[in-house]
This record gives C-alpha cells, sequence and structure tokens, in this order.
C-alpha cells in the first residue's frame, strides 16, 4: 500500500478515510483477547534495547549512526525518554499489532473498510496506545519531510483514526500516552533504520530535532 501511494500519484487516495479505517481495525483488534503468554511486541522489545545501547553488535557504523542522534538530542529530553521507554507500566495487558501503518496494510477494494491490515510477527502485548501512536508517527512523518503541502495534518490524521477507533474499542486511548507512543515509534523508526538499513547519516539529525520539538509537546491535548 504504501509504495503504491507514494510512487503512484494517480491512486486515488483519501488519508482521513484511511486513518479512520485502520482506526477501527485497530479498535477491533484491541478488543480481542489477550494471549495468555504477556510478551511486549518485539518492535517495543527493539526500541527499549537500542535507546540503551544494545542491539548495535559493535558496527562501527550503527554506533555512530546511534550517537549522532543522541548528539543533537537535548539533555532533557534524553532523560525523560529513557525513564518513558523503561516505564513497564506502559506495556499494558492488550493484544496489538505491534508495527501498524501503511507498510503493513493493502488495499482490499472487495472488502467493506477497503483496507486490510497484515499481522506479523511483531504483534504482543501492550498498552493500545503503542498501535495508535505507529500510526500517528507516521502521519508526522509524512508531513514534516514530504513536500510543503503534499501531505495532510497530523492532527487531521490524529481526528480520522480516533474518530474510527471509537467505533469498535473497547475504551477511549489516553491523550497523554496516545502523544508518547508516538515519539516512541518515531525513535523506533530511527532504530530500525540504523540497525537494518543504510540511510544517509546527514539526515539523522533532523530527525533528533524532531523528536525534541514532540517531547516538548508530549503533555499537550494534541
Amino acid at each position: 500500500m504504501v509504495e503504491q501511494l507514494l510512487t503512484d500519484p494517480t491512486t486515488p487516495f483519501n488519508w482521513e478515510d484511511t486513518y479512520s479505517q485502520w482506526g477501527q481495525l485497530l479498535g477491533t483488534l484491541h478488543a480481542s483477547p489477550a494471549p495468555v503468554e504477556h510478551e511486549a511486541p518485539p518492535a517495543r522489545t527493539r526500541v527499549r534495547r537500542w535507546w540503551n545501547g544494545g542491539d548495535l553488535h559493535s558496527d562501527p557504523w550503527r554506533v555512530e549512526s546511534r550517537a549522532l542522534f543522541f548528539d543533537e538530542l537535548n539533555t532533557e529530553c534524553v532523560s525523560s525518554l529513557t525513564e518513558l521507554f523503561n516505564d513497564a507500566r506502559r506495556d499494558g495487558n492488550t493484544l496489538v499489532h505491534g508495527w501498524a501503518g501503511f507498510g503493513q496494510s493493502v488495499f482490499d477494494r472487495n472488502s467493506e473498510n477497503g483496507i486490510a491490515a497484515i499481522l506479523g510477527e511483531d504483534i504482543g502485548v501492550a498498552n493500545p496506545e503503542f498501535d495508535l501512536g505507529a500510526l500517528l508517527a507516521q502521519s508526522v512523518e509524512l508531513a514534516v519531510f514530504s513536500p510543503p503541502g503534499t501531505m495532510p495534518q497530523p492532527s487531521q490524521c490524529r481526528a480520522a483514526l480516533l474518530h474510527g477507533y471509537s467505533a469498535t474499542a473497547p475504551r477511549e486511548p489516553d491523550a497523554g500516552e496516545l502523544n508518547a507512543s508516538c515519539i516512541e515509534n518515531i525513535v523506533r523508526h530511527v532504530a530500525d533504520f540504523t540497525c537494518f538499513a543504510e540511510v544517509d547519516q546527514a539526515e539523522i539529525p533532523r530527525w533528533s530535532h524532531l523528536v525534541n520539538w514532540l517531547e516538548t509537546r508530549r503533555n499537550l491535548a494534541e
């Protein structure tokens, strides 16, 4: 789905409708019984290890890339997010997708929703805001790193996501935790870029500055 959206400008696409559909899908998933095994999604485990200095395998490029990211984070942000990432209370007891986003969905013209979400190896147990935050993180990244005016405002995506979610979810998400999970998932993207891909290191500080800015707004409603 994401490949088609970003490479085929002729694709008819309604961002808000898609975010609403994702919200409905996540609400249905989160209403499902959680498994007996209470293990966090591997994606959350990965970002926590990376944040605390693990998963680098002594690879100089990966060590340097992580250092570049941290060098541009302010001290207050590092301290606050370290506490956030290591807070076990956020693990929750909800069955979550673990990797929610356009890269894990396909167009399904024959379904009522129009899209289908693909469940994979990152499924686990966490707070439901972890999934919702992943979708919000993508909306922020698209808005910040795309040409001006080509992507919707994250606030529009957030409203659509929560509107769809409220139709099927067992409870309303916590606004503060939703903001925290958005930041967590942006950091997760940086962690995965530096661990599993090759990126332009000159771009890494841009992500740091984004995280700094979002952290100053984390306790706001949106």
